[in-house]
């Protein structure tokens, strides 16, 4: 089944995306799928931010993965 996967940085959980990227997907075996992306985080002011990887199957079903990421001033 055919499947498309998106990055999403946002402030909080269920924020608007401030960023929306689509990941790189490539086969690492019969039942695994590898996604990448580099993220331009340079811009962005020091704080929590929420990444959101969204994938979404041919048929419609979606599922998340959420992880924080935090920048810090230097």
């Amino acid at each position: 089944m055919r499947l498309t996967a998106t990055l999403e940085l946002a402030r909080d959980l269920d924020g608007p995306a401030l960023v929306a990227l689509p990941l790189a997907l490539a086969r690492a075996g019969e039942d695994r799928v590898v996604a990448t992306v580099a993220v331009p985080i340079g811009a962005l002011p020091p704080g929590d931010y929420v990444v959101r990887g969204v994938i979404r199957l041919e048929d419609g079903t979606t599922g998340r993965v959420v992880r924080t990421h935090r920048k810090v001033a230097r």
